[in-house]
């Protein structure tokens, strides 16, 4: 797989991403804690096809 296709490869991903998160943004609006919010994240995500992709790291906050 050259550069350019990987590239297309990944354009397609990362639009299925943000097409799940603007999905998800709109269904369920402000009012929830964020773990609902990483759930029903992944379930749209395994939905698409792209359950491979889901990963979590936690990030120290200061």
């Amino acid at each position: 797989m050259d550069a350019d296709e990987r590239r297309l490869e990944l354009d397609q991903i990362t639009e299925k991403i943000i097409g799940c998160c603007y999905r998800l943004g709109n269904s369920l609006g402000p009012r929830f804690l964020e773990k609902v919010y990483q759930s029903t994240l992944a379930h749209e995500l395994k939905k698409t096809g792209l359950g491979d992709y889901l990963c979590s790291s936690a990030v120290p906050r200061n």
